[in-house]
């Protein structure tokens, strides 16, 4: 149970500072937005395998309908 735990406080920290961040954003604070800026780029690159894979996905789905479509 110890690793599944570490493996999902991985996500949970870096988007309660982007929420946090965001409080900060609404309340005026400055330190708001280099919160959930720290936050975004931690999250970013935790899901840097996700967002690649569907990006192929995308450009594969997109290179597939540019195949199909039909000129007269």
């Amino acid at each position: 149970m110890g690793p599944f735990i570490g493996s999902v406080m991985g996500y949970l920290i870096p988007i309660g500072m982007v929420g946090l961040g965001y409080v900060g954003i609404q309340n005026g604070s400055k330190i708001g937005w280099i919160i959930a800026g720290l936050g975004g780029i931690i999250l970013i690159g935790k899901l840097a395998g996700w967002i690649i894979i569907l990006l192929a996905i995308g450009l594969i789905g997109y290179g597939v309908s540019m195949l199909t479509r039909r000129t007269v």
